[in-house]
Parts: C-alpha cells; structure tokens; sequence
C-alpha cells in the first residue's frame, strides 16, 4: 500500500514587516534576558546601545553583521564597475542603495555619503547634483541593512587623474589604519588603539586635518556604545565589533578615509571586511 502523500508545505515570507518585528522582539527579549549577565560580567553599566555586544556574548549573533557586511562589499563591487562621467553624486548613491536591495537587502544602513573631487573633504558630505566628470576621486561611505543586522564601510575611488598628494594621503591614512587594527584586542583601551592611528597622521604632518574619532561599534544600531577616541579608557572585549576609519581632510583639494570593520576575539582581532584598499586597488579607470 503506498504512503498517504504529505500534504504540500505552504512556502511562508519571512522578510514581511510582522515577521520582522516579531523577530525584533525576540532579540529584545532574549537581550533583557541575559543584561544582568552582561553587567555582572563587564562590570559595566548597562545602555541600550550595547545591545548587539549582548547577544554576541549570549548566541553568536556576529554573523549576522557579517551577512550585512558581504552585502554592502557586493552592493558597492557592483556600482563602482559602472561609475561613469555624467553620473552625478546623488546617482551614485541610489544606484548603490539599488544594488543593496537587488542583492536581497532591506536597503541601506544609514545615509549614504559619497563626495566627488573636492567635496570629498566633507568628512559627512550628503550627495549632491554634482556630476563626476573629471573630478577625479570619489569617496563613497555607506553600509547595508541585512534583516536586524548593518555594516558600515568606507572606500575611496580614482576615476581619473589626481595629485601625488592625494596619493600620498592615501597612503598615510592606509598606514595609520593598519596600526590601529594591528593594536586591537582584548584588554587594550579604546584610546590606545585610536593614538595608534593618530599618532601616524599626526607625525606626517596631518593631525589637525584628522577631525573626527577613529571608530564605533554597531551592529543593530549604526552607532552603539564603543568609542574609539580619545579619553575613552575602557578595554576592548571579545565579541565586539567596531569601525577603524581614519581620515585626512584638506578643504578646497579632497579626502581620504579609509573604514573596515574588525571582530575583537580572544586572539586579538578578525577583520571582516574584506573589499581591496591598497592605491592600486582604487583606480577604476
């Protein structure tokens, strides 16, 4: 006698807006659930922003920013192989937002910032109507929603001829960030690992065009409680995840900021981000 067939499985939409927030609402149970923990353990007290560090520590949770990141390296792979003259910044920006959603995102992290030529010295410069032309660098930051969880990245890109001074701040700025992830781990202070990165620029000449912190943390909010700037003295913990993005801003000529987004483990640290960086890497021409 043959089986009775099963009855058909009925395919349900895991991304509507009531799964989603039923979902949020899980992870918000779960991390009340475990913050006495959290504060017992760190000693620290307890803010909403130190949500995503939580539930790593309680589930594992770091892979859901790594989805979030690969998303945002495909998104932009994807809109820097078609960046063209005539396109204007704010273009550039919805085209990236486009390829994020394409790619099975719920959309961007955070507004994107993307600067042509000189514009890209505006260390938070919104996009505009300006057209690339013969601009000839292009600083794109932006970061993908994948579900609950966001990335956050910065690149530069050559789309033509530059002064050998925007090459050579490139190279600063390339240079102070691979101090400051070489300094992260477990136990280190937030400040120290931002003095490594500073001291680089500053010893180049280019401290005071330094104007911002070197990172964050985020993960279910783009900016949560890790600073990583001066007069932050609290360690670094395993399970974290924060941004290393140091710049140099020269008005009237350009910028250049480079943001990877880095694990503390127990070893130290694991870079997540992966897209190239080296000045050869950035020239799209």
């Amino acid at each position: 006698m043959s089986a009775t067939p099963a009855p058909a499985t009925k395919k349900v939409n895991l991304r509507t807006p009531e799964v989603m927030e039923a979902v949020q609402a899980q992870v918000e149970k779960h991390y009340r659930s475990h913050a006495v923990e959290f504060v017992r353990a760190t000693g620290q007290p307890l803010v909403a922003k130190d949500m995503t560090v939580v539930l790593a520590k309680a589930f594992g949770f770091c892979y859901g920013v790594e989805r979030a990141i690969d998303l945002a390296q495909r998104a932009f792979t994807a809109t820097k192989c078609l960046l063209d003259p005539d396109q204007t910044e704010k273009q550039v920006a919805d085209d990236l937002e486009h390829n994020i959603r394409r790619l099975g995102g719920a959309g961007v992290a955070f507004k994107t910032i993307v600067g042509a030529g000189p514009r890209s010295a505006l260390p938070h410069g919104r996009p505009t109507r300006l057209k690339l032309g013969t601009s000839g660098c292009l600083l794109m930051d932006w970061g993908a929603k994948e579900d609950l969880y966001l990335s956050d990245l910065t690149r530069i890109v050559v789309t033509g001829r530059v002064s050998p001074k925007l090459e050579k701040i490139y190279r600063i700025v390339l240079q102070a960030q691979t101090a400051a992830i070489a300094a992260i781990r477990p136990g280190v202070l937030m400040s120290d690992v931002a003095a490594a990165a500073r001291r680089i620029i500053e010893e180049a000449g280019f401290g005071k065009k330094f104007t911002h912190g070197l990172g964050h943390s985020f993960g279910l909010q783009i900016h949560e409680s890790v600073r990583l700037s001066r007069g932050q003295d609290r360690p670094l913990e395993v399970d974290m995840v924060v941004t290393v993005e140091p710049g140099i801003y020269l008005p009237d000529f350009g910028g250049v900021r480079i943001e990877d987004d880095v694990l503390v483990t127990k070893d130290g640290h694991r870079v997540l981000s992966n897209l190239p960086k080296s000045w050869e890497d950035c020239r799209n021409f």
